[in-house]
């Protein structure tokens, strides 16, 4: 159990400023699931915060929670006057309404805010929790931080909302420390998105994100790192949307600096793959074959006219080439690992 990590959860639904959202308290729940549960992120409960409006009878809500929440971390950590390291790893994640911060003293510069659910157009009030986050890892509080956010990045033209003990003067200082990954919904002036997925209305990103830190990022030998978890969300989150959708100009397209360090998020068993490859009646009776990589041969037989070749061992994550030599039969494919079954026709 990863007893000194902490977490902060949020996701915020209800913005009577602005718009109402439908997916993030659903995100939220589930973030929190995956970061809480033993056979993944593994954190005591205890020791995360979860900041949904449910939680609250008013509205709207939440407000100034999402930002208390940081303060508390802020205020444990010095309580006793000298800062204290509290745990290994702060993960952040936070889903609702967003915008890309542009400094008014600084237009050159930018950064994400999180907006509370008392924002609105004309007062954006937000919570900066990357560079919160930052603060934590640059004081020594914790080793290593992860934050992940689900929210638009539009440009708007604010006052950095630091709290106070942050300095912002030397604020680009707090990206020198390398333990730390980032991953958020759309690049630097675009939207994020929700769509129904199964009957349900959830964000884009975050419904990718739960698929790889639930195994389908997972690496050949079943750990889950940030550089697997950033290679799965770049190559495989467009596959959520439609032609239509990633035709569009403002395309959703996930923003993920390359981690420097290579942090592991969760290890689960291998992901094993059955595949099954048809191929024309006039292919029967010929050798079939299954190679992998370095053209390394995995598996062989014999086709059966009007039967599909099932292959006899499951298949983990790679790049795989079928074919039937004497016909000039081939085709290359990849296992992504988020399948249960994979079809291959020749």
């Amino acid at each position: 159990m990863a007893i000194d990590d902490k977490g902060i959860v949020v996701g915020i639904t209800n913005y009577p400023g602005i718009s109402k959202l439908k997916g993030p308290e659903e995100d939220a729940n589930d973030f929190y699931d995956w970061l809480t549960s033993p056979s993944f992120g593994d954190v005591p409960s205890d020791r995360v915060e979860k900041i949904v409006p449910s939680r609250y009878t008013t509205s709207p809500k939440p407000t100034e929670e999402v930002a208390q929440a940081f303060d508390d971390l802020q205020a444990e950590a010095f309580a006793s006057g000298i800062p204290k390291r509290l745990g290994r790893r702060l993960y952040v994640y936070a889903a609702g309404h967003g915008a890309g911060l542009t400094f008014r003293d600084d237009p050159d510069q930018s950064d994400a805010a999180f907006l509370v659910a008392n924002a609105t157009m004309v007062n954006a009030i937000h919570v900066m929790a990357k560079v919160r986050a930052l603060y934590f890892l640059n004081a020594g509080i914790f080793d290593e931080i992860a934050v992940f956010m689900d929210c638009c990045r539009n440009p708007l033209f604010l006052n950095p909302n630091y709290p106070n003990y942050i300095n912002a003067i030397n604020i680009n200082n707090l990206g020198q420390e390398r333990r730390k990954f980032f991953a958020f919904a759309t690049k630097w002036g675009l939207n994020a998105r929700e769509k129904e997925f199964d009957g349900v209305t959830r964000g884009i990103f975050t419904t990718s994100l739960m698929r790889g830190l639930r195994g389908a990022a997972a690496k050949a030998d079943g750990t889950i790192t940030s550089n697997s978890l950033r290679d799965y969300l770049v190559n495989n989150m467009k596959g959520l949307m439609t032609d239509q959708e990633l035709v569009a100009s403002n395309v959703q397209q996930p923003d993920i600096p390359d981690p420097q360090v290579d942090l592991v998020f969760a290890t689960v068993p291998p992901p094993r793959v059955q595949l099954i490859v048809t191929f024309p009646p006039s292919a029967g009776n010929q050798t079939i074959r299954l190679r992998g990589a370095g053209f390394a041969l995995v598996a062989s037989d014999q086709t059966v006219a009007g039967q599909p070749w099932v292959v006899p061992q499951e298949l983990t994550k790679g790049s795989y080439f079928v074919e039937i030599a004497a016909l000039n039969l081939e085709k290359s494919f990849d296992v992504i690992g988020d399948e249960r079954t994979l079809n291959v026709a020749l």
